[in-house]
């Protein structure tokens, strides 16, 4: 693949797997430095080996504000901005969506 990503900074949460682990194979054989987000260590780690040293591992629970804010903190540090976020992370509910909770929602 080219580096037709080179210079880009992406962030997915839910990057440990699945799609947004996906995402990040795809961007960083573009070029892309990455950050992946997601509260498995476990998988996190696996994502890490796979994908090479473009990627950055952070564990967070993007349930808890103050967790995105630390997020950002650490891309901001790293990286100074972010041009691609990919909002990956996600919850299982049985529950109705019309009744569900404010905070379900974030």
């Amino acid at each position: 693949m080219s580096n037709s990503l080179a210079g880009t900074f992406a962030v997915a949460t839910g990057g440990g797997s699945g799609i947004g682990r996906g995402i990040a194979r795809r961007f960083i054989a573009a070029g892309a430095s990455f950050i992946i987000g997601g509260q498995h260590k476990g998988e996190l780690d696996e994502a890490t080996r796979e994908l090479d040293g473009n990627t950055t591992a952070v564990r967070v629970d993007i349930l808890k504000l103050t967790n995105l804010d630390a997020l950002y903190e650490r891309v901001r540090k790293r990286f100074g901005r972010i041009h691609v976020l990919v909002a990956d992370a996600g919850e299982e509910s049985l529950a109705c969506s019309v009744r569900l909770p404010r905070r379900s929602w974030i």
